[in-house]
């Protein structure tokens, strides 16, 4: 039907005698983004107006996606599901495969279909565009992710910038973030869709790779945790979003102080603080009736138990945040805590959000 405004006027008296006719449903589905949006949802199309509902389904959820990979441990489940996101094809061909495997296997393997649909669904996605979203994509990938900074590495002019920016973020493939809770005068873009961040920030930096005799994933092993470490921090995001009355949600970020070891702030030679910029992994304002709770969080995917080290990096940050906040801490780690943080969490209101929360197992933590 695509470009074909012929057969879509056909579709249009066959849905239209369907539904005059008949006591039968019409289901039109399609898996183009771009196409559903233009030929079914515009306006002066055809099709529009045709269907009673639009349902846009969403990737399988991680407790959805263990059904295709029932052996593997949950660590390497969540590996899969931070890399392959929630396309059941994909889970499909991958199995039972280990992650360490799926890499050398699916993943970074250039005759692999998952390497290969990468490039060509976004070329059919966006027709003319893609050069220019390859462009911003392997920006974003790279952290040059303001609008400022991606036009400086792109080149491209303010229209044709926008214009991209807009149909990525339309087909959900990147999506617009502001600081929470306090906002930015710079948006930053982050690639959303998880396949797409994992080929631009992995794939095709390191494809030259694919074609020596030995496994890939050791010698890309050190980079894949610095991704899966990124996308861990997306999905917990997601994760407080998708479980408490959440107004506004996302993550902070700003510069602080740089302390020396004694803790005393260093400072340059006129006296003024020297500054990094650093962040909060998790942060959401939700409301429950009458109260406010302001939540940070901090996210480790490491192997090790997370400790009172990740506690205290968390309340130095929230320290330097302007305004009063009814601060709820939150800690989220696969790998579990350490037992006196476990204990002072529990005596001191402090959310742990640890693996068989995090993998469905247990609901999360109550806020009351």
């Amino acid at each position: 039907l695509d470009g074909n405004d012929t057969a879509t006027t056909e579709m249009q008296h066959f849905v239209d005698s369907i539904r005059s006719e008949t006591d039968s449903m019409v289901v039109m589905c399609g898996s183009s983004v771009s196409f559903m949006m233009e030929e079914v949802l515009k306006k002066k199309k055809p099709l529009y107006g045709r269907f009673a509902f639009n349902i846009e389904l969403k990737p399988l959820s991680l407790q959805e996606v263990r059904k295709f990979h029932p052996s593997i441990s949950d660590t390497d489940l969540m590996r899969l599901y931070l890399t392959l996101g929630g396309v059941p094809a994909y889970h499909e061909v991958v199995g039972d495969t280990p992650y360490a495997d799926a890499v050398d296997k699916y993943l970074m393997n250039k005759f692999a279909m998952i390497v290969n649909d990468i490039p060509y669904d976004l070329s059919e996605e966006l027709g003319g565009m893609a050069g220019d979203a390859f462009s911003i994509l392997e920006s974003i990938s790279s952290g040059h992710n303001t609008y400022a900074a991606i036009m400086g590495r792109t080149g491209l002019n303010d229209n044709r910038l926008s214009g991209c920016l807009k149909r990525l973020c339309g087909i959900h493939v990147i999506e617009k973030m502001n600081s929470v809770p306090e906002a930015r005068k710079s948006n930053i873009y982050v690639i959303s869709d998880r396949l797409t961040s994992f080929y631009f920030a992995i794939i095709q930096r390191y494809q030259g790779l694919m074609s020596s005799n030995i496994g890939v994933y050791e010698s890309i092993r050190p980079m894949l945790y610095t991704h899966l470490g990124r996308e861990f921090e997306s999905f917990c995001r997601d994760l407080v979003t998708s479980n408490y009355p959440c107004e506004n949600s996302g993550s902070w970020w700003g510069p602080i102080p740089i302390r020396d070891d004694s803790g005393d702030i260093i400072r340059n030679r006129d006296g003024k603080p020297v500054t990094e910029d650093v962040d909060i992994d998790v942060t959401a304002t939700i409301r429950m009736g009458q109260n406010r709770m302001d939540l940070f969080g901090e996210c480790k995917f490491t192997t090790k138990k997370m400790g009172f080290s990740a506690l205290n990096r968390l309340e130095e940050r929230i320290g330097y945040l302007n305004g009063r906040y009814n601060n709820r801490l939150a800690l989220f780690s696969m790998s579990g805590f350490e037992d006196d943080l476990e204990e002072y969490a529990e005596s001191n209101g402090v959310l742990l959000f640890g693996p068989d929360v995090l993998m469905g197992l247990r609901p999360v933590p109550h806020l009351g």
